[in-house]
């Protein structure tokens, strides 16, 4: 990439994609209103050149509602701009909201292979001015992606203390400064981001990060789930562009920088700042929430359900959220607290599967959940859910009641020889991803238990059309 410019007007020499899926009335409003006119300040989008793209999902009827309104016009002002229906992304079988961003975002990464870099967004995210401009700069340094941290705020006391959205029209670009935008989070933080301070008696029940306060400064963050702001486009890759299944926090991120990663975790709110707009429904109380003794337990067993090797190398980065002047000494106990907790969470990750099963049965089982949900990552998914079920042909072994008729035979033949495991352990690890994701569809229907099913009857009907699921996928790669 070209050396960026220093200069706080100069323009950033990439051309990049950014991408945002946004639905219901109520979140457009909330996007165009505010998170938009954030993104549009000098900083920010302003920053970049007209051969970059911004791709916008949203609902079908709120296409013209989107591209007619004036935050929409004044970025196509900046740079090209293109709105797409979600409906002709998403399928509707995909139920849920993550499925849907997730099948959203797997588009974006497919049309990014024209692009330096790709930049993902989010509804009801708001940007300090110059974040942008910060991670562009990362990635021209030779970084592969820059992760930053999303505090929860509270939407509708941090819109009335940031005086600048009623400043202007709705086109008016926002541009918040860093330190004024870290008072803003400081002052409006959300119950649910109060619930992992290490400092309250009790911690909520995410506890993907957890937090100390720095009397008169800020806060001290240390999180598992880091959100990839920016990411640089490898074309020569196979897997940067081989949709993931789960989300991009968790699944992308675990399986792209896997092996000699070169990220860039923003430390500092000076250098980038975002915040997401919550609701404000539990902002009197934390009762909605189920509340636990702080401790690295914990911490230990989110981990080991939810955490791969890329997310615990983010957790040893400490962020911090500063408001004002920085006195290191104020930040040294919070840090040194924050590194003990770390280098203990360590050696609990480490243990053994048989010393955890007996010392701490939650962990063990978070540890194993995440071993069968992700298995389609890995050629050892055969051996991991056989672990997992222990064998138990009520659970649904692989060998058993998971198909029909001939599928059943052709698979009870298989495992019998220890056809399907030698292929697995020899023949999988050789394969591209995309070989690999047929292979793992035309297994699945044959009989072998899809991933990320819950319900019987969706993991019944998923195991019933897999072979044509495997048939279909082939023929779309092909056509």
């Amino acid at each position: 990439m070209p050396e960026i410019s220093t200069s706080g007007t100069d323009p950033v020499g990439i051309k990049a994609l950014y991408t945002t899926a946004v639905w219901g009335r109520a979140y457009v409003d909330r996007f165009l209103n505010y998170s938009l006119r954030t993104q549009l300040s000098e900083g920010n989008l302003g920053a970049f050149g007209p051969d970059s793209l911004y791709l916008l999902f949203t609902d079908a009827a709120d296409v013209d509602y989107v591209t007619s309104s004036e935050a929409y016009k004044a970025l196509s002002r900046i740079m090209q701009t293109e709105c797409l229906p979600r409906e002709r992304i998403t399928k509707p079988r995909h139920g849920d909201k993550y499925a849907k961003l997730t099948a959203c975002q797997n588009h974006a990464l497919w049309k990014s292979g024209n692009f330096d870099a790709i930049f993902f967004g989010y509804g009801d995210a708001l940007w300090a001015d110059g974040s942008y401009r910060a991670a562009a700069r990362r990635l021209q340094e030779g970084y592969d992606a820059v992760f930053g941290f999303g505090y929860p705020v509270n939407s509708n006391r941090f819109v009335s203390a940031a005086k600048v959205f009623d400043e202007g029209g709705t086109a008016q670009a926002v541009s918040i400064a860093p330190r004024a935008f870290s008072q803003h989070v400081c002052a409006h933080l959300h119950p649910m981001a109060h619930a992992n301070n290490w400092n309250n008696k009790h911690m909520g029940p995410c506890s993907s990060y957890v937090m100390w306060d720095v009397p008169g400064e800020g806060y001290l963050l240390r999180s598992f789930h880091l959100h990839p702001i920016a990411v640089r486009v490898l074309p020569d890759n196979s897997e940067f562009f081989a949709p993931f299944r789960s989300t991009l926090d968790e699944e992308f991120v675990a399986r792209l920088y896997r092996f000699h990663p070169r990220v860039y975790v923003c430390t500092s709110s000076d250098e980038l700042g975002v915040c997401s707009l919550a609701e404000d429904s539990h902002d009197t109380g934390t009762g909605p929430y189920e509340l636990r003794p702080p401790s690295v337990g914990i911490l230990a067993e989110f981990a080991e359900g939810y955490a791969g090797l890329m997310h615990r190398e983010l957790f040893r980065h400490s962020i911090r959220l500063t408001t004002g002047e920085v006195h290191e000494e104020r930040w040294r106990a919070a840090e040194e607290q924050a590194a003990a907790i770390e280098k203990e969470i360590e050696r609990r990750l480490a243990a053994p599967d048989g010393i955890l099963a007996l010392e701490h049965p939650a962990a063990y089982q978070a540890r194993m959940r995440r071993q069968t949900v992700l298995r389609h990552m890995s050629p050892y998914g055969e051996e991991l859910y056989r672990k997992v079920t222990g064998g138990d042909h009520a659970r649904g072994s692989a060998a058993s009641r998971s198909a029909k008729g001939l599928g059943r035979g052709i698979v009870y033949v298989l495992h019998a020889t220890r056809a399907t495991r030698a292929f697995r352990l020899y023949v999988l690890p050789r394969l591209n991803w995309r070989q690999r994701l047929w292979f793992h569809e035309l297994l699945t229907g044959l009989g072998i238990n899809a991933p990320l099913i819950k319900s019987e009857q969706g993991a019944g009907r998923l195991r019933g059309w897999g072979l044509w699921r495997w048939l279909w996928s082939w023929i779309r790669v092909h056509a």
